[in-house]
């Protein structure tokens, strides 16, 4: 089950003249396999708004996730967040007659690496598993083969590549730390400078569950409209 939605409301509107209800929800979840970017809406939007756009972006330029009135779930897979630590997300309302309202404040969260950090590890565990069960496979053919009797050259291939997989995880083992320590480096440096980024409107944190956490801040934009 996927943790609780986390929402957020809207500091302004865009267009004064045009002052159409936001979407009632946006969440933002974590899951096993990358995150889940859920709207839906309330009953008055639903007869003012055509439809619902949402952005993203890691640096630079916004780039358009998914532009929809029908479906309310968009899956941004694992492999894409995976490049950055942090991406933000935005959303804006298209209402009947063209219009553009309704900026949402800007979501930026941390996007946990962890499933990158520990991949090549994995791959080593199962590398030395799978060497493991080939040489007990080849042993015991060669123990039918030569009456229980283990030959010299299969000793040292087993000790041959025993060794390999001790290098290789060692090696793993010191390559995820390094990782870590530079991923919370970064989340020390990049927490500085967000502090800049001005007046911090709200933080949602839930440390006892997988809920992101992630900081609204009371600066609109609109650079998603002119750059999609």
């Amino acid at each position: 089950m996927p943790p609780p939605f986390i929402g957020f409301t809207n500091l302004k509107n865009v267009n004064a003249d045009l002052r159409l209800p936001p979407p009632s929800d946006l969440a933002v979840y974590k899951t096993r396999l990358g995150l889940n970017i859920t709207w839906s809406f309330n009953d008055q939007s639903k007869s003012l708004i055509s439809h619902l756009t949402i952005c993203y972006r890691s640096s630079g330029a916004w780039s358009k996730l998914a532009s929809t009135f029908n479906s309310n779930q968009f899956f941004f897979l694992w492999t894409e967040y995976a490049k950055s630590a942090t991406y933000q997300f935005l959303a804006y309302a298209h209402s009947v007659n063209g219009k553009v309202s309704n900026v949402s404040n800007i979501v930026t969260f941390d996007a946990a690496g962890a499933y990158v950090v520990f991949l090549p590890l994995l791959s080593y565990i199962f590398w030395v598993v799978e060497m493991i069960e080939l040489l007990n496979k080849e042993s015991l053919e060669g123990r039918k083969k030569e009456q229980h009797s283990v030959s010299s050259s299969n000793f040292f291939t087993y000790t041959m590549y025993t060794m390999m997989a001790g290098v290789l995880c060692v090696v793993g083992l010191s390559l995820v730390i390094f990782i870590m320590l530079l991923s919370t480096h970064r989340k020390k440096k990049r927490r500085r400078k967000q502090n800049r980024y001005g007046r911090l409107y709200n933080k949602l944190c839930d440390s006892s569950s997988n809920i992101i956490c992630f900081k609204i801040y009371s600066r609109d934009t609109t650079d998603c409209f002119t750059e999609l």
